[in-house]
């Protein structure tokens, strides 16, 4: 004889009185965010601090403390969230800003971090052989990929209308960096628009990103991205009512539209295979 064993039913989820914010301990990287909680008021089995949408930076906290510090080792916008059992019931806005120019070697662990003296040259700004030396990072043995970050909530220029324009130079070419890649990347508070670059054989590996949507060199011809690096490479991005203009070397290299709504712009990344330098940038509204 078989026997049916109903489903244990779920528990509905009551709270009130849920309380739940940060502060950053200090300005820079890496950085760790006091999160002040209260959810002793629910029914929860479970409560959780969630540093962005990355599921994966989920931790279990003790519901009935109310702080926990949590290190977050990159710049940009986060929406950190309170999340009891699976239900996500309070989030808000956590800035994570550098304090002027900040060089990062990226690393699947901690990342390697270049100060605004360190990466300050003659030319611009840039990571170079002798930086990634210093570190006992071999270029040729595992080609970092290396990025520039400015990031701070006071910019605040609309990612709907704004013109960009900088200069750039990718200053590595040897093995897994023989395409050049880099790019130019404006943060905003919901997503992001960035610009990509490499050599001309190399287009078809790049992808354009504007408000959130992908546009990939396999199925879209992004020739006008490929450049030589011998000198200096200018971009230009103007941005009126959603409707996006690049120009690359003053060469019109992509004219389009975007639908979404990513919020204000609040940082630069410039990413690097290898190493490389920036000079002259501007941003402003149009």
């Amino acid at each position: 004889m078989a026997f049916l064993f109903a489903p244990k039913p779920l528990k509905k989820l009551h709270f009130e009185h849920i309380q739940f914010n940060s502060k950053p301990v200090t300005l820079g990287l890496p950085n760790s965010v006091i999160f002040q909680y209260d959810a002793q008021q629910s029914n929860a089995d479970s409560v959780f601090i969630q540093q962005s949408w990355d599921h994966s930076l989920r931790v279990k906290v003790d519901k009935d403390k109310h702080e926990f510090a949590s290190t977050y080792y990159y710049p940009g916008f986060y929406k950190a969230k309170l999340v009891l059992n699976d239900s996500v019931v309070k989030e808000h806005n956590l800035y994570i800003e550098t304090d002027g120019w900040l060089g990062i070697a990226h690393s699947p662990k901690v990342p390697v971090y270049f100060s605004a003296n360190q990466i300050t040259k003659k030319e611009g700004i840039g990571i170079s052989e002798n930086d990634l030396a210093s570190q006992k990072i071999d270029l040729h043995a595992n080609t970092p990929m290396v990025s520039l970050y400015n990031v701070s909530k006071k910019i605040k220029v609309s990612s709907d209308n704004f013109r960009f324009q900088t200069q750039v130079k990718s200053t590595f070419n040897h093995g897994e960096a023989v395409c050049q890649f880099v790019s130019i990347t404006l943060l905003c508070e919901n997503g992001m628009h960035s610009i990509p670059l490499s050599i001309k054989g190399c287009i078809g590996k790049i992808g354009l990103i504007l408000g959130n949507e992908g546009h990939p060199g396999k199925t879209n011809n992004l020739s006008g991205f490929g450049v030589d690096f011998s000198d200096w490479v200018s971009v230009l991005c103007e941005v009126k009512e959603k409707h996006v203009r690049i120009f690359v070397n003053k060469t019109l290299s992509f004219e389009g539209d975007f639908k979404h709504e990513i919020g204000p712009v609040i940082g630069l990344q410039y990413s690097f295979m290898g190493t490389g330098i920036m000079k002259d940038y501007t941003l402003e509204p149009l």
